[in-house]
Order: C-alpha cells, then sequence, then structure tokens
C-alpha cells in the first residue's frame, strides 16, 4: 500500500488513497481499520501528502484525514 502511495503515477496515488477514503468512512469496523493503518505506518504517509502535486491526491488525503477526526484525534 505505501509503495502504491509514494508512487511516481499520480492515477495509482489517487487510487491507493481512494481505498483509504472506502477504509476510512465511518461505519462499523472503520475504527479498527484506522487502527492498523496506523500501526502499518500508513497513515503517517497519508499525512504526508496533504501537499500533493495531484490536486485529486490532495483532496482525497483530506477526506481521509476529516473522515479519520470522526474517531477523535484519529491521525496522530
Amino acid at each position: 500500500m505505501i509503495k502504491f502511495l509514494q508512487c511516481r503515477d499520480s492515477r495509482l496515488r489517487a487510487a491507493a488513497v481512494w481505498m483509504m477514503v472506502n477504509l476510512t468512512f465511518p461505519c462499523p469496523g472503520a475504527f479498527g481499520r484506522l487502527v492498523q493503518l496506523k500501526n502499518a505506518g500508513i497513515v503517517s504517509q497519508i499525512r504526508n501528502m496533504v501537499n500533493d502535486s495531484c490536486l485529486d491526491v490532495k483532496l482525497r488525503v483530506r477526506t481521509v484525514m476529516t473522515q479519520s477526526m470522526t474517531f477523535g484525534d484519529g491521525l496522530t
């Protein structure tokens, strides 16, 4: 997953972030998934992508961050 988030191809980065949007959508089980993603280092990679050169990636990263705030301070 981290390799896709770090890929030079913005389409692959966008697809990987879309997966994160789906995994962190507020629903039963989302908090557990967020904890697992945080433990795997994926959340910190997402945080580093806030200023991505691709606008689509940048907007989806913000969506992930907003959704994770549903669970409190999920991205820290």
